[in-house]
């Protein structure tokens, strides 16, 4: 990883949870080649990756990465909500595997240090063509109509790392356990926001790890944003 993300923890996590997802997405897509159709399962959970991607995309301000995944989870929506008849299983194949370069690529230019300013423009409008066009082709007297959100947007800024504080300056100190409620998502950066958020106390020694992995940790201190 370039020398400017040496110090990103948060970055770190940021590309193995999306390389993770787009491994996962690539290998829902083979399977779903070799039937030559969508199960509901493979739906839900590309629907899942799709929003997973997006959110963690949009919290670390890479938004062509987000924006392109926010389309294509809408159209998994509408599939997942209305299962339409006559889907073109190969158009709507090709448009994830395009959605799968493209991740890679950028997520590339995060390990490099390089601007994430991949374009994505043609894709997302193809994505949202093939929405239209499925539900022309599917006419409803009931619109689909996602729930919304109250949740103010939370955003990455990159922190510097301050002086070390030696252990005789810890006069007193609070530990505080955070957990998840299952199927939340994005736990590792909802984590990092939390200490983020913590701005107001002089210093922080932190130690995060998740449940199925205690012994992959990550350590930090004294973050500012």
């Amino acid at each position: 990883m370039s020398d400017i993300y040496s110090n990103e923890p948060m970055l770190e996590i940021y590309i193995f949870e999306t390389t993770s997802n787009i491994q996962h997405l690539e290998t829902l897509m083979l399977k779903s080649e070799k039937r030559g159709v969508f199960t509901q399962e493979s739906i839900n959970e590309i629907f899942r990756v799709m929003h997973t991607i997006k959110g963690s995309s949009s919290m670390m301000l890479f938004d062509s990465i987000s924006s392109t995944a926010h389309s294509i989870e809408d159209l998994f929506y509408y599939i997942r909500e209305k299962k339409p008849c006559n889907m073109e299983f190969e158009m709507l194949s090709d448009l994830i595997f395009r959605f799968i370069d493209f991740v890679t690529v950028e997520v590339e230019k995060v390990k490099n240090g390089d601007p994430v300013n991949g374009e994505s423009s043609l894709l997302i409008i193809d994505i949202k063509n093939l929405l239209n066009q499925l539900i022309q082709n599917n006419p409803s007297n009931e619109d689909i109509v996602r729930p919304s959100s109250n949740k103010k947007q939370q955003y990455y800024i990159a922190h510097e790392i301050k002086e070390n504080i030696s252990e005789d300056n810890q006069v007193g100190y609070y530990k505080a356990i955070i957990t998840f409620e299952d199927g939340c998502e994005m736990e590792n950066i909802r984590t990092y926001i939390v200490i983020h958020m913590s701005y107001a106390v002089d210093s922080i020694y932190w130690e995060f790890c998740t449940v199925n992995q205690p012994n992959n940790k990550f350590f930090g201190q004294n973050l500012s944003i």
